[in-house]
């Protein structure tokens, strides 16, 4: 289930703002709190538009409109726009009259290619020790005749 909202009906959740989201969770349930004041990483992977950007943010540097970068990531064109505007409120991306660019100084880039390089470094770890365990394993159980 993606998180849909629109750029005016949220507020990333804050030490701030933890007491309006558990008294908005009182009075609507937890589920509208959440989609009023997602947390971080929640926000980021909200939906296919928002997510693709992102990653576009970690790898190009290049300014586009927000009608190439729809096209370029096969999005609906207005999604990509407010998803756009929203990474611009969060400093993932620069916004001009030409159209955006990515910040690859933003917190938010720089947290998702922190992210990345310890997943891959991770894989690449799981890989390596379990090659040599499927080794070591192939060799330890030869059958028995």
């Amino acid at each position: 289930m993606a998180l849909e909202v629109d750029t005016q009906d949220w507020s990333l959740r804050t030490a701030r703002n933890e007491e309006e989201m558990w008294a908005l969770a009182d009075e609507q349930g937890v589920h509208d709190a959440r989609l009023s004041y997602p947390s971080g990483w929640l926000f980021l992977t909200r939906d296919a538009a928002t997510r693709d950007l992102v990653a576009v943010a970690t790898e190009a540097t290049d300014e586009r409109a927000a009608a190439a970068y729809a096209d370029d990531l096969d999005h609906d064109a207005d999604r990509v726009e407010r998803a756009l505007d929203d990474l611009v409120a969060l400093g993932a991306f620069h916004a001009d009259e030409d159209g955006y660019r990515p910040n690859p100084d933003s917190v938010v880039v720089r947290s998702v290619d922190r992210l990345d390089a310890a997943v891959r470094d991770a894989t690449e770890s799981a890989d390596a020790a379990g090659a040599g365990a499927g080794s070591a394993t192939s060799r330890a159980r030869k059958p028995c005749g």
